[in-house]
C-alpha cells in the first residue's frame, strides 16, 4: 500500500483489505521475487487477523468473506520417502552405552523416533506416562493446548525402556521420565537441555554407520528437524515432518547436491 498507492500506515483502514488489493499485493511479492509458500503464509496471516476482527465486529465479516475468496498460489511439492535404515542408524549410535547420562540420552533419542514427540512433549513426560505391561504399549503425549494423544510403540522399544526404567527408575515412583540430578533431587530436563542433547549428537561422528555417515548440523523448529549429513564426499539434507500415526516416520525426499 505505502510503496504503490502511497497509503501510510495512518490511512489504513478496513477498506483497505478488499479483494483487489489482496490480488494486487500477491502480485507485487512475486514480482519481489517471493516464493509461493512465503506468499500463501502472509495471505493466511492476513485471513487470521480478518477472521477475528470479524468475531469482535460482525459488520466486518464481510471483509474477511470477501479475502477469502482470494486463491493461494500453487505450491511446489516434493515427493517423500521414508527414512532409509542406514540413515536412522546413524543419528541413533551418537550416543554409546558407557556413561549413565549417555544411556539416558540415547533412550530419549529412540523415544523421540519412534514416537514423534515434540522437544516439549518429551520434557513434560512422567514415568506415569508409560502403558507397557499391556497387549499394546503405548505412550501417553500431552501436545499443544494440553491436548493428550497415545501413541503406540514398537516391541524394541519397549525393551529399551524396561531396561532404562530399572536403572533410573528403580523404585517404580512418579517422576519425571527423562531427568537430571541437581542438588540430590531428580530435575525435570528442560526443552533446552534436550534441544542440547540433539544438537551435541548432531556434531558427534557416528562409530557404526556404514562409509562413516556424519550429521554435520541440525535445525530444530516447533514442526520438524533437519539434519545435514555428509556421506563421504556428498551432502545430504534430511527431514523429520511431523508424525502422522504411531510409528510411522516419514522424511522429506533425500536431497544430492548435483541434483541426483
Amino acid at each position: 500500500l505505502e510503496d504503490v498507492k502511497t497509503v501510510t500506515d495512518e490511512q489504513v483502514t478496513f477498506d483497505s483489505f478488499n479483494r483487489t488489493n489482496v490480488q494486487e499485493f500477491i502480485r507485487w511479492l512475486s514480482d519481489k521475487g517471493y516464493s509461493a509458500k512465503t506468499i500463501n503464509l502472509k495471505l493466511t496471516a492476513i485471513r487470521s487477523f480478518l477472521k477475528y476482527c470479524g468475531q469482535e465486529d460482525f459488520e466486518l465479516q464481510g471483509v474477511y468473506t470477501d479475502v477469502c475468496t482470494v486463491r493461494k498460489l500453487k505450491e511446489e511439492k516434493h515427493p517423500i520417502e521414508y527414512l532409509q535404515p542406514a540413515a536412522t542408524a546413524a543419528i541413533l549410535d551418537a550416543y554409546g552405552l558407557e556413561k549413565a547420562k549417555h544411556r539416558r540420552n540415547r533412550m530419549l533419542l529412540i523415544l523421540m523416533y519412534d514416537t514423534g514427540a515434540r522437544v516439549q512433549e518429551l520434557s513434560d513426560l512422567n514415568v506415569s506416562s508409560l502403558h507397557l505391561n499391556i497387549q499394546h504399549p503405548y505412550v501417553t503425549l500431552i501436545g499443544k493446548g494440553k491436548k493428550s494423544r497415545n501413541v503406540p510403540i514398537l516391541e524394541k522399544t519397549v525393551r529399551h525402556m524396561l531396561i532404562y526404567l530399572r536403572e533410573f527408575h528403580p523404585k517404580e515412583d512418579e517422576a519425571p521420565l527423562f531427568y537430571s540430578i541437581l542438588g540430590g533431587k531428580k530435575q525435570r530436563l528442560s526443552t533446552d537441555s534436550i534441544s542440547l542433547i540433539l544438537k551435541t549428537a548432531a556434531e558427534k561422528p557416528t562409530r557404526k554407520a556404514p562409509n562413516h555417515w556424519r550429521i554435520v548440523t541440525i535445525s530444530i523448529t516447533g514442526k520438524a528437524i533437519t539434519f545435514r549429513i555428509s556421506f563421504s564426499t556428498n551432502i545430504f539434507v534430511i527431514t523429520f515432518l511431523p508424525f502422522l500415526s504411531g510409528a510411522e516416520h516419514f522424511c522429506h525426499r533425500i536431497l544430492h547436491r548435483d541434483g541426483q
